[in-house]
């Protein structure tokens, strides 16, 4: 497939099973530098993220007075730590998706890591991404759709309040996340808090003891969720929305 970018009109010839059906993709082009975003539906967009090495000067209406506040000593709340990280951007030459289902585990501990891979491959998950920091699982949240997450709050220097993963988690299209089962390593103090949950946009809160019990949280958490949905995605299919 050929795509042009919106700023210097390059065509692009990018391979069609690179590009994915159900969500849009920032692509960077290699000519001029410009970030734009790709959609499902064949069309090219500026994005409305700058460059990196690039200042925005976007002009705020007279009336903003947040807007119009000095910025040179602003200093960002927690939650938006997520917003200094750089942007994933498409790299279709050496991102491959792999077969479904797919999984994605964020986690630090080595021996974690390797009871995880080893329970989704028991559980029937043909691909584990195993990430090895922020930028790098972000970048794979964006361009390959996951059936399952797994995510430990404190992954790469983070914490439960101002997790860059969690935030990027929530800017999924709702389609694709209703797909998606998210579980998060916290604190035994959130362990199967299901109103806190539901406040990060996760399915569930655990804390992780060994891999046994983890099989156990995992199987038990993925059934519950295919019932929940169940019936919606029957529904849809008799509509002819799936």
């Amino acid at each position: 497939m050929q795509i042009a970018c919106p700023t210097c009109d390059k065509r692009l010839q990018i391979a069609d099973e690179k590009l994915p059906t159900d969500r849009k993709v920032r692509i960077t082009c290699p000519a001029c530098q410009e970030n734009f975003t790709y959609n499902p539906d064949g069309t090219a967009l500026l994005s409305v993220v700058p460059r990196a090495d690039a200042p925005s000067h976007q002009e705020s209406a007279p009336g903003d007075a947040a807007a119009n506040q000095p910025t040179e000593n602003h200093v960002e709340t927690p939650p938006a730590r997520s917003a200094a990280l750089s942007v994933p951007t498409l790299n279709l030459d050496v991102l491959e998706a792999g077969p479904p289902p797919r999984a994605l585990v964020c986690v630090d501990d080595t021996a974690q890591r390797r009871d995880y891979d080893e329970i989704l491959s028991t559980l029937g998950f043909s691909t584990v991404h195993l990430m090895e920091e922020q930028v790098q699982a972000m970048t794979y949240l964006t361009q390959v759709a996951y059936d399952v997450v797994i995510l430990d709050a404190k992954f790469d220097g983070s914490t439960l309040e101002a997790n860059p993963v969690l935030a990027c988690v929530s800017e999924i299209s709702m389609e694709q996340r209703r797909r998606m089962y998210v579980a998060v390593c916290a604190d035994e103090k959130y362990t199967y808090d299901a109103i806190g949950a539901y406040s990060q946009n996760v399915n569930l809160f655990f804390s992780y003891t060994d891999g046994r019990e983890a099989l156990r949280t995992f199987e038990h958490g993925m059934a519950d969720h295919k019932r929940l949905y169940r019936i919606y995605w029957e529904v849809c299919q008799e509509l002819g929305k799936e």
